[in-house]
C-alpha cells in the first residue's frame, strides 16, 4: 500500500472516532495549513511526494467523513427540505453521471487523476453544503469560534510574513514553487515564477500577503466570510469585535485579491439591506465606506481604475476569456466532459480555450448548460431563503452567510473561486448550517437557537 492510501485510510479510520461536528472543526483548522505544512515537510524533511499528497488529501477525507458521519448518526429530520437542497441534489447527480459515464468530448484524452481532481473541485460545494446541512444547530457557536480564531492566527502570521520575513522564506525554506510543480503536478512558469514563488505572489511590483495559505487568492477567498460575519456583529452594536474586524479587513486588502474584495463590498452592501434595524444599517454602510477606503489606499486609484475598465493585464485576460466563451458558447451546451475545460485543467496541461476565469463558464464547459442552471438555482435560492429567514428571525449568522454567498456568486464571474476547495469550502459548510438553522427556527419560532447569537 502506498503512503498516500495509508495516510488516507488512517485519516478516515481516525475520523470515525470523532463526532461529525469535531471533524468539521478539524477541517476548518487544517485548511489554511494544507498548503503550508506539506511543502515544508517536502522541502526540509525529505518527506516523499506520495506521502505529501496524502497529507494534502486529508482535508478531502475529513469533509467526506463529516458528511458520512452526519448521514449515519442523524436521528432527527433534515428539516423542511428547501428548494436549494433539491437543486443541489440534482446538480450532484448530474456531475456524478458525467464523471462516472465519461460523458463529453471523446476526442480529448486526459488522465484519470486530472479528471478526478476536476470532479472533486466541482463537487466541493455540495459536499461542504450537505456536511453543514446535516450538522446539529448547536454546533454553530463552537464552529464559528474555531473558524474565527483560526483565521485570526492566519491573519496575524500574514502581517508578520509580509512585513518581517523575506521572500526567500517562501522560495528557499518552504520552496513553494518546487512543491507546485513536483508534488501538485502543475505547469511550470504558469503557476510558479522564476523566483520559486506562486506566480501571483507579486503583482505590479507589489508583494501580496499570503500567510499560511501560501497563495494570496486562497487567503482572499477565505477572508470574505470572516469579514462579513464580524461586520454584521459590529453593525449590530458589538463594538468589542472591532479590533478583530480591523485585522481581517487589513489581511483581505493586503492579499490584493480583487475578486474577493469586490465580493466583500457587494456582501456588505447586501448586509446593509438585509439588516432592517436602522442602527445596524447605518453601521453596515459605515463599515462599507471604511473597507472601501482601506482598499483604495492599499491598491491605489490607478490600479482600481484599470481593473474596472479592463485595462490591467489580468483584468484584460479575464475579459478576453469571457468574450471567447460567449463567441464559442455553442460548443459547450452539453459540456466537453469533467476535467476537459476550465482553469484547473489548464493548470494540469489540458488545453481548454475560452472558459477560464469564470466559475459558470468553467462548469458549463465541463458538464453543460443544465449543470449551470441547477447550480445557479441552488445559489440563488440559498441566498433568498437565508436573507428572508434572517430578516424575519433577526439572525445575524444567516444574514452574514447570505450576504457573503451573494458576493461570492457575483465575484465568480471573474474567477473560478466557487470551486476552490481551500478558500470556499467553509462558505458552503456554513451555508448548509445556516440553512438548517433557518429551517428549524421556522418550525419552532420561539426556540432559543444558537444561530441567533
Amino acid at each position: 500500500m502506498s503512503p498516500l492510501f495509508a495516510l488516507l485510510a488512517a485519516a478516515i479510520a481516525a475520523g470515525g472516532f470523532f463526532h461529525p461536528a469535531r471533524q468539521a472543526a478539524i477541517l476548518l483548522v487544517w485548511l489554511p495549513f494544507s498548503n503550508f505544512v506539506p511543502p515544508l515537510l517536502y522541502a526540509q524533511f525529505a518527506v516523499g511526494a506520495e506521502t505529501v499528497r496524502g497529507l494534502i488529501a486529508i482535508k478531502d477525507g475529513l469533509l467526506g467523513m463529516s458528511l458520512a458521519g452526519n448521514a449515519l448518526r442523524q436521528r432527527t429530520r433534515l428539516g423542511d427540505w428547501q428548494l436549494a437542497d433539491l437543486f443541489l441534489c440534482c446538480y450532484t447527480v448530474l456531475l456524478t453521471l458525467y464523471f462516472a459515464l465519461g460523458i463529453g468530448d471523446g476526442e480529448t484524452q486526459i488522465g484519470f487523476e486530472t479528471q478526478l481532481g476536476a470532479f472533486r473541485n466541482l463537487a466541493t460545494p455540495p459536499l461542504a453544503y450537505f456536511a453543514g446541512r446535516l450538522l446539529q444547530v448547536d454546533a454553530t457557536p463552537s464552529l464559528l469560534r474555531v473558524f474565527l480564531i483560526t483565521h485570526a492566527v492566519v491573519c496575524a502570521f500574514g502581517f508578520f510574513e509580509l512585513f518581517f520575513l523575506p521572500l526567500e522564506f517562501w522560495s528557499l525554506v518552504v520552496q513553494i514553487g518546487g512543491f507546485l510543480v513536483d508534488v501538485k503536478g502543475l505547469q511550470p512558469d504558469q503557476n510558479s515564477n522564476h523566483l520559486g514563488l506562486w506566480a501571483n505572489h507579486i503583482m505590479h511590483g507589489m508583494r501580496r500577503m499570503v500567510s499560511f495559505y501560501g497563495d494570496p487568492h486562497s487567503l482572499g477567498q477565505a477572508s470574505v466570510v470572516p469579514v462579513v460575519y464580524v461586520s454584521a456583529l459590529v453593525a449590530s452594536g458589538r463594538r468589542q469585535w472591532l479590533p478583530l474586524l480591523a485585522l481581517f479587513m487589513g489581511a483581505l486588502a493586503l492579499s490584493v485579491h480583487r475578486e474577493s474584495i469586490f465580493a466583500t463590498l457587494l456582501a456588505l452592501g447586501l448586509l446593509a439591506w438585509i439588516r432592517r434595524d436602522h442602527h445596524a444599517q447605518i453601521g453596515s454602510v459605515a463599515l462599507w465606506l471604511l473597507f472601501g477606503g482601506l482598499v483604495l489606499s492599499t491598491l491605489g486609484s490607478e490600479l482600481l481604475t484599470n481593473t474596472v475598465t479592463g485595462q490591467e493585464s489580468s483584468a484584460s485576460v479575464r475579459t478576453q476569456f469571457m468574450q471567447e466563451a460567449v463567441e464559442n458558447l455553442d460548443q459547450y451546451w452539453l459540456g466537453r466532459g469533467i476535467g476537459k475545460a476550465g482553469g484547473y485543467s489548464n493548470s494540469e496541461g489540458v488545453v481548454a480555450e475560452g472558459v477560464g476565469e469564470n466559475s459558470y463558464m468553467a462548469l458549463m464547459g465541463q458538464a453543460g448548460l443544465l449543470s449551470v442552471l441547477l447550480f445557479a438555482g441552488f445559489l440563488g435560492s440559498t441566498v433568498v431563503t437565508l436573507a428572508r429567514g434572517s430578516m424575519s428571525l433577526q439572525n445575524v449568522f444567516a444574514a452574514a452567510v447570505a450576504a457573503a454567498l451573494f458576493g461570492r456568486c457575483c465575484g465568480a464571474m471573474f474567477s473560478e473561486s466557487l470551486f476552490g476547495f481551500t478558500g470556499t469550502a467553509p462558505l458552503f459548510l456554513f451555508a448548509g448550517l445556516a440553512m438548517r438553522t433557518i429551517s428549524i427556527s421556522t418550525q419552532e419560532p420561539h426556540a432559543d437557537r444558537p444561530g441567533n447569537q
